[in-house]
């Protein structure tokens, strides 16, 4: 009789432990269902605010883009360009990502105008760990007029909110200011220093990483109206 006890026992302790087995699997697909790995590559659906219109970038937008992207105080990280030729080069980069649904960048226009005045988006990404880089930048004839963080909460809402993408994480030269006002004022976390970590223009640079996650976002959104 005991040792039917102990079978009996057994058998429920090894049926238990399935049962845990099966709900920890289970927990795991929802959360790979909540990640929509077919969406996390779109990145260039138009987005609107209350001033500016956020969109793709075509040729056309060459001549005004290029006014921002060769100046070196805008473009404080990423090479200058030259020439217009070569902000060409870049649209047509940034196109073959929006017609391979690869996460890219989206212009910001001026909504009286639909003139590109920055651009703002995903630089890198990892969608098996549902992270993407964020880059922006914008003509300094725009500056101090909240545009930037008027057009980032746009895209972190898109991102966290129709996306479900779980971290955005930006990386900022440890001397750009300017980028590192605009992310705490997000409510971006630093989450570090990263010493020479990047190299460009001859010269390698200390890194800031800021970090916003999915929790955070539901956290300090409502402080943005």
């Amino acid at each position: 009789m005991k040792i039917i006890k102990y079978l009996k026992l057994i058998v429920g302790i090894v049926m238990f432990l399935n049962t845990v087995k099966l709900m920890q699997a289970n927990e795991m697909i929802s959360r790979k269902q909540d990640i929509d790995y077919q969406s996390f590559y779109t990145g260039t659906e138009t987005l609107e605010t209350k001033r500016l219109i956020l969109r793709q970038i075509t040729l056309d937008d060459a001549e005004d883009m290029f006014k921002f992207t060769s100046d070196p105080q805008v473009e404080t990280w990423d090479p200058i360009d030259e020439t217009v030729a070569d902000t060409r080069m870049f649209i047509e980069f940034l196109q073959k990502k929006y017609a391979e649904k690869e996460p890219a960048l989206w212009g910001i226009a001026d909504k009286n105008t639909n003139k590109i005045i920055g651009y703002c988006g995903f630089n890198h990404s990892q969608p098996e760990h549902s992270i993407v880089e964020l880059e922006y930048a914008l003509d300094k004839a725009y500056w101090n007029q909240g545009l930037m963080s008027e057009a980032l909460e746009a895209i972190f809402a898109f991102t966290f909110n129709i996306l479900k993408i779980n971290r955005v994480i930006a990386f900022i030269v440890i001397d750009n200011i300017r980028s590192e006002r605009v992310a705490l004022k997000l409510g971006m976390q630093l989450e570090g220093v990263h010493r020479e970590a990047g190299y460009t223009r001859g010269a390698f640079w200390d890194m800031k990483s800021y970090v916003m996650l999915r929790n955070d976002y539901r956290a300090c959104s409502k402080s943005y109206h």
